[in-house]
């Protein structure tokens, strides 16, 4: 779970920026500061809203992810973003006991705007994780020695009250084992990310549903042959709203690859702020 929640810590800095309105000071060149803009991304969530007596490792009773992003925008069609991340989790069933500070590796991003017009804005990218973290180099464990991923993000205007956004990464991992041999091939997992919102019944409050998605290579197979693992969808459905200057995202979520029970439904909320 805790790779999807990345993922759409990228992702709404993504649309913030993408939904930004860009104009081009031609009488004024900005300086390096004016250039650089931070913001917060954070996502509460628990696992489950109904008690269930099966309990597994990535069923956390309750986590809050907090990201902060610096982003320099060298002009209106390149951006690079630093990304720092780490969560905060309860008791974790088999895996200690308490409340656990997990960080996360930080993030080294490049974007380019590829088209732009009034339906359309498309982006090209590459983003790099620094391992310098607990969770990428573990005393007892495999070493992780590098992870990369090319990403593109496509937001659409349907019309004046529908917007559709999608986002894609292929991401490559190679890991160092305790034998000190390296991986034949690196680890291959492809996310994807759509969301659409309308504002049909209230500008103010937007109906959303979101679709994440991750597809891993299998080991000793061809270089198409992917499979989703179960655990690793979710389905969120909610309203998208402002609150002064901070965005809010409530919604209740499923993930589509397990059994559709009552005590698999979990529920959040997306929090973005820009300073």
């Amino acid at each position: 779970m805790k790779r999807f929640i990345a993922l759409t810590s990228l992702l709404g800095v993504a649309c913030a920026f993408g939904q930004t309105t860009e104009t081009n000071l031609k009488t004024k060149k900005k300086s390096f500061l004016e250039k650089v803009n931070t913001s917060y991304y954070g996502e509460l969530y628990t696992a489950r809203l109904v008690e269930s007596e099966k309990e597994t490792l990535s069923e956390n009773g309750t986590a809050l992810y907090n990201s902060l992003i610096v982003n320099y925008d060298h002009d209106s069609d390149n951006r690079f973003t630093v990304t720092i991340r780490h969560e905060l989790t309860d008791k974790i069933p088999g895996n200690g006991e308490g409340d656990r500070f997990d960080e996360a590796d930080p993030r080294f991003a490049y974007r380019r705007k590829l088209l732009s017009n009034d339906k359309v804005t498309w982006f090209g990218g590459v983003m790099m994780e620094a391992p310098v973290s607990r969770y990428s180099n573990y005393e007892q464990g495999d070493q992780r020695i590098a992870r990369a991923r090319l990403t593109t993000l496509l937001i659409a205007t349907i019309n004046d009250y529908n917007q559709f956004i999608f986002w894609g990464g292929l991401q490559k991992t190679a890991y160092k084992f305790n034998s000190d041999s390296y991986t034949d091939d690196p680890i291959d997992i492809i996310y994807t990310w759509s969301s659409w919102s309308t504002s049909a019944l209230s500008e103010k409050y937007k109906l959303r549903v979101d679709l994440e998605t991750a597809t891993a290579h299998m080991d000793g197979k061809g270089d198409l042959d992917f499979m989703v693992a179960n655990g690793s969808e979710r389905i969120l459905a909610g309203v998208n709203f402002d609150v002064g200057s901070v965005n809010l995202y409530p919604f209740v979520y499923n993930d589509p690859s397990l059994v559709k029970a009552a005590d698999k439904l979990g529920a959040g909320v997306q929090i973005f702020k820009a300073f």
